[in-house]
């Protein structure tokens, strides 16, 4: 006689002992025990439901004291929360084993009671203790990974969390490290707790059940193949983002210019950079290739000594000058948004062939709106030469040119204007 035979034997000798004479209506011992096996069922479901939502609601009480929270100093290694989670989940599995045994205890013992199934009884539970056998002998042989892979979680969840305390630390100025920037603390913070998970899947990944199977062993060889064919240039653009970061090339809000993309710095990733041009338009662009070329930041220097701006034009050897730098540096007075230090300058770049080239440097602190600083720049450079009747000249088209005098921007219009009225 096997386990399941003798088990169902004993179960009905009990409750022969008790009800085995009892007959409450006209439809049989078998009717009457069926039901009163159901009602047995039913009470001991309500009072086991009952039983967990309690325990349930006491343990929900935790979340809400402070005095369960295992710390290390400023350093919290257990919190309540996480203390109620586990307890709330072992709670959930423990109801679900409990009630599911009671199920089939009342399943195993009504199919009992009818010749017909009593085969069926007697067959399922041999399928339920062998099943149960296979898997309490998987679980007790698993204990020690698991006991192994908790505890390597255990070191990496507190470990990361330590790198947090520090990098946060850092990130906050609380704390500071020779040599290491502030704005390096986000990063590095992202970069090694990545590090760190990885680390603990490859030493936690041994202890799992089937690892050293074939399938297992298939799997990964599959998995390892597909991610060195199609991440090729995902992990170039890792590489060039993290080189990114630790050359503090540009920041989030940082005006930059790469390669003809030129506006603030949305993100800086690890796979992209992201750009917002003055026409509000979104350019991502892959770090590969931002690392390929120069990157112009405007905006590091803006704060301490200002962010730089030019102007080239050129006038005519008749134009004096000291009258050019005079109109030059007055429309760069005039600006807003022009900082007078360091002051503007003006350079003489050239002599060219009919005419001189000058160059007007100004700065501004203001990076984020350098651009409308430097077109209103240029607007006040063409009111101060049409005001003092000096013509900036364009070399190119002076062949071409059937006006006497200097064509100036007012003076132009006012002409045009005229002309217009007389016709």
């Amino acid at each position: 006689m096997d386990n399941a035979t003798k088990i169902i034997s004993s179960l009905y000798n009990l409750w022969d002992s008790y009800f085995g004479d009892l007959q409450v209506t006209r439809f049989g011992p078998t009717f009457d025990q069926t039901m009163l096996a159901t009602l047995v069922f039913l009470v001991a479901f309500i009072i086991l439901a009952s039983l967990f939502r309690k325990l349930r609601r006491k343990i929900e009480k935790f979340n809400d004291r402070a005095d369960f929270n295992l710390k290390l100093g400023e350093l919290t290694l257990v919190s309540a929360s996480e203390l109620t989670d586990f307890l709330m989940l072992a709670v959930r599995l423990i109801r679900t084993v409990v009630l599911l045994f009671v199920f089939l205890c009342y399943v195993t013992l009504v199919t009992g009671f009818f010749k017909a199934t009593r085969g069926f009884a007697t067959a399922g539970l041999r399928w339920l203790l062998s099943s149960a056998t296979d898997l309490g002998r998987m679980i007790i042989s698993f204990i020690p990974g698991l006991a192994a892979i908790l505890f390597i979680a255990f070191l990496v969840v507190h470990a990361i969390k330590f790198l947090h305390l520090i990098m946060g630390a850092i990130e906050r100025g609380r704390f500071s490290i020779p040599g290491f920037h502030k704005d390096w603390a986000s990063p590095t913070d992202k970069l090694f707790s990545f590090l760190l998970i990885a680390l603990g899947i490859v030493l936690g990944a041994p202890f799992l059940p089937g690892f050293d199977s074939p399938a297992f062993q298939g799997v990964s060889v599959f998995l390892g193949v597909l991610l060195s064919l199609g991440s090729t240039a995902a992990v170039a653009n890792v590489v060039a983002g993290v080189a990114l970061i630790y050359m503090r090339a540009c920041r989030p809000g940082d005006r930059v210019k790469i390669g003809d993309t030129e506006g603030i710095v949305l993100e800086t990733g690890l796979l992209v950079t992201r750009i917002r041009t003055v026409e509000n338009q979104v350019i991502t662009i892959p770090n590969g290739l931002v690392l390929s070329q120069p990157v112009v930041n405007l905006s590091m220097l803006a704060e301490t000594e200002g962010a730089g701006m030019n102007i080239d034009m050129t006038l005519a050897y008749s134009v004096d000058w000291r009258v050019a730098h005079r109109l030059l540096l007055a429309a760069a007075e005039k600006t807003e948004g022009i900082i007078s230090k360091p002051a503007p300058f003006i350079s003489q770049r050239s002599f060219e062939e009919l005419a001189v080239a000058y160059r007007l440097h100004a700065y501004t602190r203001d990076a984020a709106n350098l651009p409308r600083i430097h077109s209103k720049l240029r607007a006040n450079v063409l009111d101060a030469f049409a005001e003092a009747g000096v013509e900036i000249l364009v070399p190119a088209y002076e062949v071409g040119r059937d006006c006497a005098g200097p064509v100036l921007p007012g003076r132009q219009t006012e002409t045009t204007s005229k002309k217009e009225t007389s016709s």
